[in-house]
């Protein structure tokens, strides 16, 4: 992290091992997760910085962070922290397993505090328990600066207040869709702080969600940032 220039606030040691996920991944690109938390059970509110937080452009997080009551209290304190100091909070579903175990809280996190949404289909379809073109259009409801519901080769589906705009799929091979969520919610939210428009935002998101799914591994290649860059900016 040092060397990618990335701040970090994690100062905390335990006795705890760090946490492991084994992916599987099959013929078709899929993956399956078996995960060990380890010390990010660890994780409470007692290491959120508020400073970190007010001097940001956006607060982001995702649904992974309700396994724990711990964890849950920290976001809520960040959560806070972040609407009262006027900071842009962007939250992704993550995976439909949480939305199954947490959709109400899933619900009011949206209501009452998120101004972005990322979603992929099933998340959408489980969260309002509707289809995801339905569910786009309650996320537009929302008055959500930005809601995102990804559609896999289908690409991804934008909503604003005011306008609901398509993100056309990037062609790729597909090897291994690890991360390819957490690309695309980087991806946009990267484009957004740098004022570019929600379609080029969206086209950004799609380019790097296409090359991470296409070698194994949670991995940009070196090519395709600099493709982005040249390209977008």
């Amino acid at each position: 992290m040092n060397e990618l220039g990335i701040e970090y606030s994690l100062g905390v040691r335990t006795v705890e091992k760090t946490g492991k996920c084994v992916v599987l991944v099959t013929p078709d690109g899929e993956r399956t997760m078996a995960t060990c938390l380890g010390a990010s059970k660890c994780y409470d509110e007692s290491q959120i910085s508020a400073a970190v937080i007010q001097n940001a452009e956006v607060f982001h997080f995702c649904g992974y962070q309700w396994d724990t009551a711990a964890q849950q209290q920290a976001i809520k304190k960040a959560l806070q922290i972040a609407k009262q100091s006027g900071v842009l909070i962007s939250f992704d579903v993550a995976d439909p397993f949480v939305v199954q175990m947490h959709r109400e809280d899933c619900r009011w996190i949206i209501d009452e505090y998120a101004d972005i949404v990322f979603a992929n289909q099933k998340e959408t379809e489980t969260l309002y328990e509707t289809s995801a073109e339905e569910g786009a259009r309650i996320l537009q409801s929302k008055g959500l600066k930005f809601g995102l519901v990804k559609l896999g080769a289908q690409g991804a589906l934008g909503v604003t207040p005011e306008d609901t705009f398509v993100i056309d799929p990037v062609a790729t091979e597909v090897v291994d869709t690890t991360a390819a969520g957490d690309m695309f919610a980087g991806g946009f939210l990267s484009a957004l702080v740098k004022g570019a428009s929600p379609r080029v935002c969206g086209q950004v998101a799609a380019t790097l969600a296409a090359d991470v799914i296409s070698r194994y591994g949670a991995h940009l290649s070196g090519e395709v940032l600099q493709r982005v860059q040249a390209k977008f900016f």
